[in-house]
């Protein structure tokens, strides 16, 4: 065929090409402004094909868009908690819960006692509380919102500098990094130690008129053996209590219950055990925790956690 029969070919009707696609678990509007725009392209191009290559076409583009939407799979990869797929299952008895919350209104901001405003999640602020052996609690969209949250109430007109060992500047999902979220908190970064082995004496000399915030970072998805040795939280908690710093914990995911009497597996900390040690804030990952929605926790001392509340980033950062 030579270009003037190119030209000259009228493109078969959306109507026709859109009874075509009915198959599609795809939204008509959808499925009609993906048509218009491949046609578009070809007629731009005069190019042309035949009806039978643009059907093809269309419903290849569709396939692949039926494909991106969430569906079903196999977890073999011998990780449970897979980020990949959704994290942790939803429990049955959860969805039924959740759905006969989610279907009418609900008392999200409503005290039914007093008929007035209530406070989101307060229930489960308490609950919270009450289930790390804290003093309160809060939460917001993630984990990562959680540190940077932590951050930015701890950071003062002359107080910048975060404390962190070097052994300890890990780069979290979506290629986070440390680092990275001080830097864009407006925090300074202090390494400290060395990467193998890092001593309480080695905080105790890095502290100056500027240290916001002593920070440990537990290391959830990697550790190191051999020569090696860290500053226990005990030791942070009481350094920073004496320099009157905060000291917080990011967590990452850690456990609720004690992982290797209930489970034979390798003890992951407990946030419960953390607040007992001293910590005056840890942030955890609730999905992975909980096996509930995404959500960044933040338990530990109740001034604290309201410092975090009345700070102008948290409403950005709730659920």
């Amino acid at each position: 065929m030579n270009q003037s029969d190119s030209n000259r070919r009228r493109p078969p009707s959306i109507d026709s090409l859109l009874r075509k696609t009915d198959s599609y678990p795809i939204p008509r509007l959808l499925r009609k402004r993906l048509i218009q725009d491949l046609l578009r392209v070809w007629q731009q191009e005069h190019s042309l094909p035949d009806t039978a290559f643009i059907e093809a076409a269309i419903g290849s583009h569709l396939e692949r868009i039926e494909k991106g939407h969430l569906q079903p799979v196999i977890n073999a990869t011998g990780v449970v908690l897979h980020t990949n797929m959704g994290r942790a299952p939803f429990h049955m008895d959860l969805c039924v819960h959740v759905n006969q919350s989610l279907i009418g209104y609900n008392s999200l901001e409503l005290d039914l006692n007093t008929g007035k405003r209530g406070k989101r999640g307060a229930l489960v602020e308490k609950a919270l509380a009450v289930l790390t052996g804290s003093e309160s609690a809060t939460v917001v969209n993630n984990c990562a919102s959680a540190l940077i949250l932590i951050l930015s109430a701890c950071k003062l007109q002359d107080r910048r500098e975060v404390l962190v060992s070097r052994s300890e500047l890990v780069q979290i999902g979506g290629g986070f990094r440390i680092p990275e979220i001080l830097e864009s908190a407006g925090l300074q970064l202090k390494e400290i130690g060395t990467t193998n082995r890092t001593h309480i004496n080695d905080y105790k000399k890095s502290i100056t008129d500027e240290t916001a915030l002593i920070l440990k970072v537990h290391q959830s998805n990697f550790y190191m053996d051999g020569f090696v040795e860290s500053a226990s939280i005990k030791d942070l908690a009481e350094l920073a209590k004496s320099q009157q710093i905060p000291f917080a914990v990011d967590l990452g995911s850690g456990a609720l219950i004690h992982t290797a009497s209930h489970f034979g597996i390798e003890e992951e900390p407990t946030p419960e055990s953390i607040v007992q040690k001293g910590a005056d804030m840890v942030c955890f990952s609730g999905d992975k925790l909980m096996a509930g929605p995404q959500a960044g926790i933040i338990v530990g001392k109740e001034t604290w956690i309201e410092r975090l509340k009345s700070n102008p980033f948290f409403r950005a950062l709730r659920p």
